[in-house]
């Protein structure tokens, strides 16, 4: 596995030129741990292709400077519960942003399964919250289940008997080949 990025990006609408005036780059990784614990971490860094000027405070930033560079990382175990969860800020349009980043240690003991968006935005105070970080929350969830792959069982069953992985996406309908592949009595005719 490399650690390059992804090189895919939608096509320029025909007939239309752009210019670029703001990039966030959003990294996600899911880390196996020696203690057999997982690190899911979510990492965020926003620049502007031009100098940019804060509205308040009248802070320069250069262009291609960081306007927002932050980090999170939840420490999971194999529930999906949450054992730890830290942030930083190493660049914040405020010096003040940087207090916002404690606001992820109320995750603590929280898991990670349907509702937990719900419940994490409840638990971090708004006033507290870092909206940046906030917005990282959901995808945070989905790795850390794609990273936990391995550890599950495919075709694990419900209470009425049905793979519960049956539904839950795109590919995992009930009337797609997937299923009728893999669980033949549990396919319908599309």
């Amino acid at each position: 596995m490399t650690n390059d990025a992804p090189t895919t990006q939608p096509p320029a609408p025909d007939g239309v030129t752009r210019e670029l005036l703001h990039l966030r780059d959003i990294t996600l990784r899911g880390w196996k741990r020696s203690d057999g614990l997982w690190d899911i971490e979510a990492s965020l860094l926003d620049r502007k292709n031009h100098d940019f000027v804060q509205p308040v405070g009248n802070i320069n930033v250069a262009k291609g400077s960081a306007l927002h560079d932050m980090w999170v990382r939840l420490t999971v175990d194999s529930t999906l519960t949450i054992v730890a969860a830290v942030a930083g800020m190493p660049q914040t349009p405020y010096d003040l942003c940087q207090g916002a980043a404690r606001a992820v240690e109320v995750l603590k003991g929280l898991r990670i399964s349907t509702g937990w968006l719900s419940e994490a935005r409840a638990r971090m105070a708004r006033d507290q919250r870092c909206t940046h970080m906030t917005e990282l929350l959901g995808p945070l969830a989905s790795v850390a289940f794609q990273t936990q792959t391995l550890n599950r069982d495919f075709d694990a069953k419900g209470a009425d008997g049905k793979p519960v992985k049956i539904g839950t996406c795109y590919s995992y309908n009930d009337t797609r080949e997937i299923v009728g592949g893999r669980w033949p009595d549990f396919a319908r005719k599309g």
